[in-house]
């Protein structure tokens, strides 16, 4: 894949911001590529593709940049409402990551991640291997670290409901084949998070650290920017501590 130190900093820099985004999510793009990498490499995928797998593990969530802090962090079930914002997260990750030229492939993964193999996902609604196998992938894992990790309506499931709640939705939710490799990785410690433990939800973000958010997307402006790259990453309402993309 083409690329350069630009595009690698820009890129870790806002898989960063993510998280400072949405606190519940601390490391979990990182613990994403650690875990998807192994089923990559088990079902074929070149050094190439591998490369965007990680990109789209860093990326996947990116477009919560533009979605309201308060629907985020709500400490309860979202509303109807809600949930139409947050299910927009997909394109608008597209959006932003499509305008890196090397980055190509990586639009797809990130648009597709909420995709289901029965057609219900979002947010185009495809089905099988109308998904990309990446996108497949990466559905798995995330859907077994958000399990793995407190939520602001849940605590975190044990390893064991994790595994049976994969079991149980592969085929309609998840690609069965990515479930069984996962899980055969799994088994023997080689796809594993560094701690494969329940995560507990950080501390609320204090004011400076909603600053530092607000800093990190300028400076991947700049940096994407320099690189001859075009992504529109504005911040606003600084004071209130909220980042939206336009």
């Amino acid at each position: 894949m083409e690329g350069t130190e630009e595009v690698i900093q820009a890129t870790t820099t806002l898989a960063q911001t993510i998280e400072l985004k949405d606190g519940y999510t601390e490391d979990h793009c990182e613990r994403l590529a650690e875990m998807a990498l192994p089923i990559g490499k088990r079902l074929g995928l070149t050094e190439e593709r591998l490369e965007q797998l990680r990109y789209g593990a860093l990326l996947h969530d990116v477009g919560k940049l533009g979605i309201a802090d308060n629907i985020l962090g709500k400490p309860g079930k979202l509303t109807a409402s809600e949930w139409v914002e947050v299910r927009k997260h997909p394109t608008i990750g597209k959006e932003i990551v499509e305008k890196i030229d090397s980055l190509g492939l990586v639009a797809r993964i990130v648009e597709e991640h909420h995709e289901r193999v029965d057609g219900k996902g979002y947010p185009k609604g495809l089905k099988g291997d109308e998904i990309l196998l990446e996108a497949r992938i990466l559905a798995v894992v995330d859907a077994y670290d958000a399990m793995r990790s407190d939520r602001p309506y849940r605590q975190a499931l044990s390893r064991e409901e994790a595994i049976r709640e994969l079991k149980e939705n592969a085929g309609s939710q998840f690609d069965p084949l990515v479930v069984k490799v996962f899980l055969e990785i799994l088994d023997e410690g080689s796809a594993a998070p560094t701690q494969d433990k329940p995560r507990r939800i950080p501390a609320r973000r204090s004011y400076f650290r909603r600053i530092h958010q607000d800093a990190a997307i300028l400076f991947c402006n700049l940096v994407l920017s320099n690189a001859k790259r075009s992504v529109l990453i504005v911040p606003v309402w600084l004071h209130a501590g909220m980042s939206r993309i336009f």
